[in-house]
């Protein structure tokens, strides 16, 4: 069942990264919409991807007496978030210092979270 849900999650969002949708919704003045959906699917498609890699790596929370979960869960689930909002950003705004300024101070933030989660 998970298998079915994934591919029909990649169908819609080949659909949504079509052009041809992405003008309908800017020229309806949905922009917002077309980008919440986007960036929706990027990161509903880039996790599994994500938690399969920490699998691999061990990039795993193990549970103990300080924990809720009972069984090791991934830690690194933020950077399917961060790739979605990163690529979205870069292909929707017009890009001037102050993004590139954002963009680096965000990117930043993230290599510091990344290599948190992977020392544990």
């Amino acid at each position: 069942m998970k298998k079915l849900i994934y591919a029909i999650n990649l169908l819609f969002a080949v659909f949504m990264f079509w052009p041809r949708v992405g003008a309908f919704f800017l020229f309806h003045g949905y922009w917002w919409l077309c980008i919440l959906i986007r960036g929706f699917l990027l990161s509903n498609i880039l996790v599994p991807l994500i938690m399969r890699v920490s699998f691999k790596y061990n990039i795993l929370d193990m549970p103990d007496e300080r924990r809720v979960h009972s069984s090791p869960t991934p830690r690194s689930g933020g950077i399917a978030v961060f790739a979605a909002v990163y690529v979205l950003t870069l292909q929707y705004w017009r890009f001037d210092r102050e993004l590139l300024g954002i963009c680096l101070a965000a990117s930043i933030i993230f290599v510091m979270g990344l290599v948190d989660d992977i020392r544990g």
